[in-house]
């Protein structure tokens, strides 16, 4: 086993148990804020974890999910307003990979331009 994968399989096995993701959207890896895990984390986010460590600290317990989402503190149109807290530093650490790694990652994002990812539904004028 590559140092690469035992790396991965470190991170994979520090998920245990129900997790949510409470971080920004990571549209590349398909991963959603407020995403529930039954049993661990899918492994292509311990990549995306050895990339950008913060991603992991944002995987919380579920019964630590609402102290997390106090210190973000989201308004109804989930807009952070959260300023402080080691979380609030985690998500905008994120964010900043995001768009170190996905320039336009936090862009909404139309069917068309997505492409052949839905080119078992063409898009129709």
């Amino acid at each position: 086993m590559s140092e690469q994968e035992e790396k991965i399989e470190r991170i994979k096995s520090k998920f245990v148990g129900q997790t949510q993701y409470l971080g920004p959207n990571i549209p590349h890896i398909g991963l959603q804020f407020g995403t529930i895990f039954k049993n661990g984390i899918y492994p292509g986010f311990a990549a995306a974890i050895a990339e950008c460590p913060s991603i992991g600290e944002l995987f919380v317990a579920v019964g630590k999910s609402a102290e997390v989402q106090r210190q973000l503190d989201f308004d109804i149109a989930r807009n952070r307003r959260g300023t402080t807290g080691k979380f609030n530093a985690f998500y905008t650490e994120i964010e900043k990979w995001l768009e170190k790694v996905r320039p336009g990652a936090r862009e909404s994002v139309t069917v068309r331009q997505l492409g052949t990812r839905f080119d078992r539904y063409p898009v129709t004028n």
